[in-house]
């Protein structure tokens, strides 16, 4: 249909009223034995503010997003959608950066205008929450690493560094600490790794071949291109890469 900013603005705001209204509710945590105390004290203090700020700072970002959807194709008033921002929501106010909080109206703004399963939207969701910056600049530098060639021809393979007795085979991208080295530490970046392999988002390709190490070269999976999709990490890229 064709998009009313005004309703969808409404929808978005009444989820966004609800949420905050329970989430500060302070009755309930009085009453737990022991530390009800101090939870109330952090609910009606500064974690009740920060908590707002960045559902306000939310709130921002996916107006300023849903200005470029062009058509909104799902039903505002379904259990669905309303289910679906309560999740954002509570999850957006979590995101210590405005870098994630963005990711989350991007997920949001992908749904309204392509009406996708609503459990694919929830998947999607509920990864973003578990992940950090960290993961999304792997996944952002793995997505767009060129084919490779040789062993690893036709592959986008990425290494996490080179060893000091190695050089970076032909074809592949530089490195991870050469590119990501100014924002996180080594050790960040490969446990990142170890947890994006452990997600299904990245494949360690060194696992079986010879003369390779392990946790070493990675490639982006199927589920990655999917997930990266809703957060439009590969159109972002491209056209980084155009600047």
């Amino acid at each position: 249909m064709t998009i009313n900013y005004n309703a969808v603005k409404a929808a978005v705001d009444n989820a966004s009223e609800r949420y905050a209204s329970m989430d500060i509710l302070r009755a309930g945590a009085q009453l737990i034995p022991f530390v009800g105390g101090a939870i109330d004290t952090i609910l009606s203090g500064r974690g009740s503010r920060l908590q707002l700020a960045r559902l306000d700072r939310f709130i921002g970002q996916l107006h300023s997003r849903l200005l470029l959807v062009e058509t909104i194709q799902v039903d505002l008033g379904s259990d669905e959608f309303f289910d679906f921002m309560i999740t954002c929501l509570d999850k957006a106010t979590r995101a210590r950066t405005a870098e994630k909080s963005q990711r989350f109206a991007e997920i949001v703004a992908t749904q309204l205008s392509a009406a996708r399963p609503w459990a694919d939207a929830d998947m999607a969701t509920r990864l973003l929450g578990d992940l950090e910056d960290i993961h999304l600049s792997i996944l952002n530098a793995g997505l767009a690493a060129p084919v490779g060639t040789e062993a690893f021809s036709g592959m986008r393979v990425f290494a996490l560094k080179t060893h000091p007795e190695q050089s970076l085979l032909d074809g592949l991208a530089a490195p991870l600490i050469n590119e990501l080295g100014s924002q996180y530490s080594v050790v960040a970046l490969r446990m990142a790794c170890s947890e994006l392999t452990a997600r299904g988002l990245l494949h360690d390709e060194g696992v079986g071949r010879w003369g390779s190490v392990a946790m070493t070269y990675f490639v982006a999976t199927d589920l990655a291109s999917w997930f990266a999709d809703w957060l439009r990490i590969s159109r972002e890229r491209s056209n980084q890469n155009a600047n």
